[in-house]
């Protein structure tokens, strides 16, 4: 069931940016019934959708599994460059230019506010989010010096 979610939970960018899970909800229910895939869990499936949104609590087990694994990348060592990329996004979707300053102040607010659900990320992820967290309140220090 999982894997269903990942397949579809961003599917829905290819049809539109903002609004994204639930345009991802409308791909995934045609075609789990056309597999035939239970209802009950089909249900589940597009719960799961809609619980990686980041204005979202995670309700059940399944639906912290995959929210952890959506923000898994906070955890990277690499994750400054990401937020880099993510900055790029942002500008090309949106025509909205951040500094780099000003996109490390959010994004530092950001994973200071986020938290993980599931026993594995509280212990693993968390503790290797905060050493990311670190590198990068080291980077933006130098940046203003």
């Amino acid at each position: 069931m999982l894997l269903l979610v990942v397949w579809f939970h961003n599917s829905g960018r290819i049809v539109k940016y903002i609004g994204h899970k639930e345009e991802s909800q409308k791909l995934a229910k045609p075609w789990l019934e056309k597999e035939r895939y239970p209802t009950c869990k089909t249900e589940q499936v597009l719960a799961c959708i809609v619980a990686t949104h980041l204005l979202q609590q995670p309700q059940n087990l399944l639906q912290q599994i995959i929210w952890d694994a959506d923000l898994y990348h906070l955890s990277l060592g690499e994750y400054y460059h990401l937020q880099l990329q993510l900055r790029e996004e942002i500008k090309r979707i949106f025509n909205k230019e951040y500094t780099v300053q000003r996109s490390m102040k959010e994004n530092l607010i950001f994973i200071h506010q986020h938290e993980y659900f599931t026993s594995y990320a509280k212990t693993v992820l968390e503790e290797r989010k905060q050493k990311s967290s670190d590198k990068e309140r080291k980077l933006r220090f130098r940046q203003r010096s």
